[in-house]
């Protein structure tokens, strides 16, 4: 089992367990969780200094929607290899419709949209690591002004 397997495993027990934060440690590795309040998705337009663009158009535009990976794993595009992707930039979406899939420990966790819209744009790279709380997408929500 490699580290980032483990740490996964340790993230998905912390995200089934009632604890609110953990710090652990091991090999010389300092890992600190806390579980945020309110819902896993959100347009939250505060940016920490070590973010690159991706995600940023959101701070000047409220109809966008981030998405964003509820936990690390292997973002996968489209239901199997070589398969279609399950949506595209330019697809209408509806509210809890399901845009993606993380895999963590084995298990294909679906990943659903925040709000109804229309997929502005896919952040994540088909087959690559999904870091916790990574921008994925960008959905712009149906506005009914």
């Amino acid at each position: 089992m490699t580290d980032t397997e483990k740490l996964g495993e340790v993230i998905a027990m912390f995200e089934a367990s009632g604890l609110q934060t953990m710090d652990l440690e091991l090999e010389g590795l300092k890992v600190r969780l806390k579980k945020k309040q309110g819902p896993a998705f959100s347009a939250d337009s505060a940016s920490r200094p070590e973010d690159t663009d991706m995600g940023k158009e959101e701070d000047t535009d409220p109809a966008l929607q981030t998405v964003k990976s509820p936990l690390v794993g292997i973002f996968y595009a489209s239901r199997k290899e070589g398969g279609e992707p399950i949506v595209s930039v330019g697809d209408p979406v509806k509210q809890g419709q399901m845009l993606c899939l993380v895999e963590a420990m084995k298990t294909m966790n679906e990943i659903p949209s925040p709000c109804s819209g229309t997929v502005e744009k896919i952040l994540a790279e088909n087959g690559h690591m999904a870091e916790f709380d990574q921008p994925l997408f960008l959905i712009r929500e149906n506005r009914h002004d």
